[in-house]
């Protein structure tokens, strides 16, 4: 079973975490209410959808390549949506006890082809996502190994009352690349 984001979990784990990034001070993500209406929705909903009674997407690796385009590529956001995106991606990854064996490298490029691909190519950029995605998954414990010690993230965060406490550091660490994505892109 999937675990899969409310619009609520989304605002408090994902958006929350990119909107405090340090990039925040020169380039501040709005206020999550400022979304544009339905489109942060879609986004979270589409990876979901079923035909026949079949899953559009059918694995978690799907799902998650979906959300990760569709953040990308449908600007829910007046800005930051590379940020979020790879927040996005990462927490939902962590949530269902994944992670990605890769380098900040790899993660910034695999962001900057995916908001430089063209809509017609949708299908083909989610399925290189995927392969990506696949080439370098492990389980969180052994992407734990992957981190040095001194970064070692703690187990996901129990909630306390309304809000999220302790997110893991290494998520955190991890959203860093973006920052750099952000700063030379065009648009995002």
């Amino acid at each position: 079973m999937i675990v899969w984001f409310t619009l609520r979990q989304f605002e408090q784990l994902c958006f929350d975490l990119a909107a405090k990034s340090p990039l925040a001070a020169i380039e501040p993500i709005p206020a999550f209410p400022t979304r544009y209406p339905g489109i942060l929705e879609s986004c979270l909903g589409t990876p979901l959808q079923t035909f026949g009674g079949k899953d559009l997407y059918p694995t978690m690796l799907d799902k998650a390549a979906a959300l990760f385009y569709f953040l990308t590529k449908n600007h829910p956001f007046e800005n930051g949506n590379k940020r979020i995106a790879l927040t996005a991606l990462l927490v939902l990854l962590y949530r269902n006890k994944r992670w990605l064996m890769t380098t900040d490298r790899e993660l910034y490029l695999l962001t900057i082809y995916v908001a430089a691909s063209e809509a017609k190519d949708k299908d083909q950029i989610i399925r290189n996502i995927r392969i990506f995605m696949n080439a370098r998954m492990c389980t969180r414990r052994q992407g734990m190994k992957f981190v040095k010690t001194s970064q070692a993230m703690p187990r996901f965060p129990k909630r306390r009352g309304r809000k999220w406490s302790g997110f893991p550091r290494r998520i955190n660490q991890r959203i860093n690349v973006v920052l750099r994505v952000s700063s030379n892109s065009q648009e995002d």
